[in-house]
């Protein structure tokens, strides 16, 4: 069972001793009380008036537990006339029930009983078979809807040309599915033709949080209505901007390579010594020097050593000695 249960306990009790404990924010309680011969504790923590860290518990045990729990409660006591007490830290307040009545709802995870047979018991398994019944049949019901939901959604990805997981997303109005087609076709003919700065800089924010992904999309003219971009396919428009992208990389290195290794040996000593610093920006100087365009590429991913070694190897450098 993934969920929990809450069971609402309201019963008649022959006896009931509570002992209250409190400390600012702070709240313990021990309760001892009896049903139709039958003896539990309760046993409640609730630390800083938070409910993420309240503990709670409830446990049938026998006569004899219970009549030295019952010891042990009544024995912090400072007298018998007194009910509420402080140490200088803790407040306390003792409290004393005949047959009254006890109400509380808990977690049924957090109930324990050993008799084969008990009042609490009885109410505590009666309800979890109805919740659990009730909540089976919900799910049953929700698994068919949305089987159903999927079996519309893929029929709709086929007829709009839209992807199964957009059609999730955009829902399954298909004036939405018709707009979203029609500008996502739009803005991939763009990417084909767009400046190679201009795509590195939608490269980035579609990939870099839900704010700068809708900029990136709203610039590009694609409509997505209320979807959660974060959540949508946009795998084909990533992929067609990456692939212009790593075009450009693959060409400027040839590129870079051909421009250093025809300059003379001086300026390409002293182009390799500046791809041999630490300094990222002494780097960049020296990739712009050989033609790169900086705005265009991801500088911590360029393959900078490749470079590194034609040039090398044009001073006779061996980068392998050592």
């Amino acid at each position: 069972m993934s969920y929990k249960i809450y069971v609402s306990f309201v019963i008649g009790t022959t006896e009931a001793v509570r002992l209250e404990c409190r400390s600012g924010d702070n709240y313990a309680e021990k309760e001892i009380f009896c049903v139709d011969n039958r003896y539990y504790f309760f046993y409640i923590m609730n630390r800083n008036a938070d409910t993420k860290t309240k503990t709670v518990s409830l446990r049938e045990i026998d006569k004899k537990e219970y009549l030295a729990r019952k010891a042990e409660i009544m024995s912090a006591c400072p007298d018998k006339s007194t009910r509420n007490w402080t140490d200088g830290t803790n407040a306390y307040a003792l409290k004393i029930f005949r047959n009254g009545v006890w109400k509380r709802i808990l977690p049924s995870n957090q109930c324990i009983f050993t008799s084969e047979t008990s009042p609490l018991k009885d109410i505590c398994e009666a309800i979890v078979a109805q919740e659990t019944m009730e909540r089976e049949k919900e799910e049953a019901l929700n698994s068919l809807a949305k089987k159903d939901y999927a079996q519309k959604c893929n029929s709709l990805s086929r007829m709009y040309g839209v992807s199964f997981v957009n059609v999730l997303r955009l829902g399954h109005d298909p004036e939405k599915l018709r707009c979203f087609h029609a500008s996502y076709k739009q803005a991939l003919a763009k990417v084909k033709v767009l400046p190679l700065r201009t795509l590195r800089r939608y490269y980035e924010l579609l990939r870099t949080g839900r704010v700068n992904c809708r900029s990136a999309l709203d610039e590009l003219g694609v409509r997505y209505f209320d979807a959660d971009v974060n959540i949508m396919d946009l795998s084909e428009l990533l992929s067609s901007i990456h692939d212009r992208l790593n075009a450009y990389a693959e060409e400027s290195l040839q590129q870079a390579i051909a421009t250093g290794v025809a300059k003379n040996f001086e300026q390409r000593k002293e182009v390799y010594d500046k791809l041999c610093q630490t300094n990222r920006q002494i780097k960049r100087q020296a990739l712009a020097e050989l033609g790169i365009d900086l705005e265009a590429i991801e500088f911590k991913r360029y393959p900078i050593h490749l470079l590194k070694q034609k040039l090398a190897a044009s001073l006779g450098i061996d980068l392998h000695v050592g």
